[in-house]
């Protein structure tokens, strides 16, 4: 009886460090997956005077994930170019969006711009 439970044992042993064997083998893959193609996984800048300057692509990270990153932020930075640009063209003209009228000086509180009425935005007849 004891040496068919230890041999129950060994066989659960040996099926789990296979398992073990097979997720480092597919985690090893997949980090091959993800590594900048242009550092090689360093996060240093080849060919650069400065040792300690970082890659350009990746930002230093050493992977693809640095990479993605920067491809966001660009995107994110179109965007937020492209909406500045809407919010300028549909922007009030005489009080440049903020809804109150131009003054030097609120000695009051800021009194409603006239020409949008306070919204802020460019009425359809006015450009």
């Amino acid at each position: 009886m004891f040496t068919a439970i230890a041999a129950l044992i060994l066989l659960v042993l040996i099926l789990i460090a296979k398992d073990l064997n097979a997720i480092r083998n597919q985690a090893e893959s997949v980090h091959k997956l993800w590594i900048c193609r242009k550092c090689h996984g360093s996060g240093r800048a080849r060919d650069a005077d400065d040792p300690e300057e970082r890659c350009d692509l990746c930002f230093g990270d050493g992977s693809a994930v640095g990479e993605t990153n920067r491809w966001t932020a660009q995107i994110l930075g179109k965007l937020d170019s492209i909406h500045n640009l809407i919010l300028r063209l549909w922007a009030c003209p005489t009080c440049s969006g903020s809804g109150h009228a131009p003054s030097i000086d609120f000695v009051e509180a800021p009194k409603e711009c006239a020409t949008c009425k306070g919204t802020g935005r460019a009425r359809i007849g006015d450009r």
